[in-house]
């Protein structure tokens, strides 16, 4: 028989899994799904033999600063020759975190498996007194390496560096919405954090950031440097299917214990644009190649005068696969008395052709849907068994066949937006989604919104197209019967 003592295994364990020294560092952790695609991505960055720079686009709240700190106190366990700086906006936040990772290391949970890493004596500025340790800087025991915080603009001189941790170089909004102060990050990070290499090791940066600008730092570092980072992204409520891991359905919160579905909606209502970049992390331009969000008016209610209601419906080929196209319908307000259109309703989804029949009935039966006299669908797709199905059902339904390309019925309706004759609601649980494909388009990941909105726009305000569409009615009609 031989004694095992399974406080040295947990320990070996720890030392070669980042997610075991988690769980030995905070028993108390109850660690949900993406915590293990985070632990696993670390792992994977820290151990690869091609050096690379890890980006964590995490929504704010949801953990990203304390998976970073573990993580410097985790390489510091395994190798104590390491040289690490944690990074952020400011001197005093980064010395905040730079004390909690000292935390880690002087805690009962770390000190029950390890040997010491930092001096007990926590002020020691004289070297002759033993390792040095300040609120800004600790010397590691037993193999010379050190952990370091500096605020973005702060020096590095005299300092070699192995690992940078830098989360969130922008304090918020304001700074992210100034060039200046975007520049200076990313001049701190190419001029001053790249620079202080550790020669004959590699350079690995964590970056931890919630997107503010696309121009962001993180934005940067993807562009500058597209084969040397990798970005593990996590929205609030999932809309992009692709990612084969995340076990989510359509529109799940990511951490329903910390932000659930129902306050991110409304989180999404209330700042549209914020939501996308905070939350999605997807900021969204200001303007796009073809549509600026400044030309477009914004109202709180539909205003209640003679006018007339529109549907305009992009039906896709039915499948509800991750990566099958959505289905939108949209209902408009175009009043008598001015030439503006005001989006007024929204549905959209990735819907079988049968759901997508059950939709439109469903919406047709809508108080102020059903005020509508035109009923717009593409004849495409899901669109024609639509047109063929309901055709009889409900009046004013509208084949349209477009016969120009998506870009160019685009720009056709340019003039239009820039003309300020488009209003928005303020407050919308799909408008973050419609922003976002309307100014990033053509380059959006989907077009049915953006086809959805043109379709009606050459509608209401192009007379010979108007006119085409009202002889296919009654075509369509006559060939009802």
């Amino acid at each position: 028989m031989y004694d095992i003592d399974l406080s040295e295994v947990y320990a070996e364990l720890g030392r070669r899994d980042f997610a075991h020294f988690v769980q030995l560092m905070r028993p108390q952790y109850q660690l949900v799904w993406y915590h293990h695609r985070i632990c696993e991505a670390i792992q994977a960055w820290e151990e690869s033999p091609k050096p690379y720079h890890l980006i964590l686009s995490m929504p704010p709240g949801h953990a990203k600063s304390e998976y970073a700190k573990l993580a410097m106190a985790w390489i510091s366990t395994r190798d104590r020759t390491m040289q690490s700086i944690y990074a952020s906006y400011g001197q005093d936040l980064a010395d905040q975190q730079l004390h909690d990772v000292q935390s880690i290391l002087d805690s009962d949970e770390y000190l029950a498996y390890y040997e010491p890493a930092l001096n007990s004596k926590r002020a020691v500025s004289d070297a002759s007194r033993g390792a040095k340790r300040t609120g800004n800087y600790a010397e590691l025991l037993g193999g010379g390496g050190w952990i370091k915080s500096v605020g973005r603009g702060g020096g590095l001189t005299g300092f070699r560096v192995d690992r940078g941790f830098v989360d969130d170089l922008l304090k918020d909004d304001i700074e992210a919405r100034s060039g200046t102060t975007r520049d200076a990050a990313w001049s701190w990070i190419t001029r001053v954090l790249m620079t202080r290499k550790r020669p004959q090791r590699p350079l690995r940066l964590l970056v931890i950031a919630t997107r503010w600008h696309l121009d962001d730092p993180t934005g940067r570092l993807i562009s500058a440097m597209p084969g040397r980072c990798v970005e593990l992204r996590f929205e609030a409520l999932r809309s992009d299917m692709s990612d084969e891991l995340d076990p989510r359905e359509e529109g799940e919160a990511l951490w329903p214990a910390v932000a659930t579905r129902e306050s991110l909606e409304e989180m999404r209502e209330l700042d549209p644009y914020g939501f996308m970049a905070l939350y999605q992390q997807r900021p969204v331009p200001a303007s796009g190649t073809l549509f600026d969000a400044t030309w477009l008016y914004r109202h709180e209610v539909v205003p209640a005068c003679p006018g007339r209601w529109i549907q305009s419906w992009d039906c896709r080929h039915g499948g509800k696969g991750a990566g099958s196209s959505y289905a939108v319908g949209q209902l408009w307000f175009i009043p008598d008395h001015e030439q503006v259109a005001y989006l007024a309703d929204q549905v959209r989804g990735r819907w079988s052709p049968e759901e997508t029949l059950e939709v439109f009935d469903r919406m047709q039966a809508d108080p102020i849907w059903r005020k509508t006299s035109a009923r717009l669908i593409e004849e495409k797709a899901d669109g024609v068994m639509l047109l063929s199905l309901r055709g009889r059902a409900y009046p004013g339904m509208l084949p349209i066949k477009p016969t120009a390309d998506k870009e160019a019925r685009a720009r056709l309706v340019q003039p239009i937006l820039r003309a300020g004759q488009v209003s928005i609601p303020t407050r919308a649980p799909w408008l973050a989604d419609w922003l976002e494909e309307v100014v990033t388009f053509p380059g959006a990941a989907n077009d049915d919104q953006v086809d959805a909105t043109t379709q009606l726009l050459t509608y209401a305000f192009t007379p010979d197209h108007k006119d085409k569409t009202e002889a296919a009615r009654s075509t369509w009609a006559a060939m009802m019967g």
